[in-house]
């Protein structure tokens, strides 16, 4: 296509170029440096005297201290208000977008936590997510039996993909909501009751009285041991009978 520019006057120029259908056409650009030092670029028509109009309006504003950037901030939050939970927890997935690599089994985990935050959540969009509905969140799937533990580990699923929201660029989010998962082991040590699901989660086989109790006593031990390891005693004991210890 071939186009030509000129310019007519300080900040004003002319743009002439030629259609598909082999016409010519003119348009005018408004070109000037604004009040916070960025350039500023304006199409203002396609006739002059027009054209000068609006540059002069422009060049008002500008002294003005207008805020050029104020409709672009409105689409983007217009953006972001258009995605809910369930997109974005899709599109997270589909384009892989775990700040870290995980391997096939802590994926699946993900995906479990996302199905169960999906029915609560999935139709806000992500800056509606608030601390009242997380809370909110938390007393529903208490009071379907589910343990602290595991709701914790749904929560902090929750809380990354969050946070995965705001490193995109643009952000998805400028922030996330504050709420904090109880702590696991102060819990655990204070006698609070671990339900099936949750000596699941800490790697016991529900049922196992003995195992139960040692991840109660001490969960942050027990996590050690959740590839097979065994227990130091256990394993101190076992070494004295293969070596022949009384």
């Amino acid at each position: 296509m071939k186009e030509s520019f000129e310019r007519v006057q300080k900040h004003l120029y002319k743009r002439q170029y030629q259609t598909g259908s082999g016409d010519w056409a003119t348009a005018y650009y408004a070109r000037f440096v604004d009040w916070q030092g960025i350039r500023r670029k304006f199409a203002i028509g396609d006739d002059l005297e027009d054209a000068r109009d609006e540059l002069g309006r422009l060049h008002t504003l500008n002294k003005g201290r207008h805020d050029w950037d104020a409709e672009k901030r409105k689409a983007e939050e217009q953006r972001r208000r258009a995605i809910t939970f369930s997109q974005w927890g899709k599109t997270y997935f589909d384009e892989d977008l775990s700040p870290n690599k995980l391997r096939p089994g802590s994926v699946d985990r993900e995906k479990r936590a996302f199905a169960l935050l999906e029915p609560f959540f999935g139709d806000l969009s992500l800056i509606e997510i608030n601390k009242k509905n997380v809370l909110e969140y938390r007393k529903k799937r208490t009071a379907e039996g589910v343990g602290f533990i595991t709701i914790n580990r749904e929560l902090a699923f929750l809380r990354k993909l969050l946070n995965v929201a705001t490193d995109q660029e643009p952000p998805l989010l400028e922030s996330i909501p504050r709420f904090k998962l109880p702590n696991e082991t102060s819990r655990a040590r204070s006698g609070t009751k671990i339900s099936a699901a949750d000596t699941y989660q800490l790697g016991v086989a529900p049922g196992s009285r003995r195992d139960t109790r040692r991840a109660t006593q001490d969960p942050e031990r027990w996590r050690l041991c959740l590839h097979g390891q065994e227990w130091a005693a256990d394993r101190e004991h076992s070494d004295g009978i293969r070596k022949g210890a009384p």
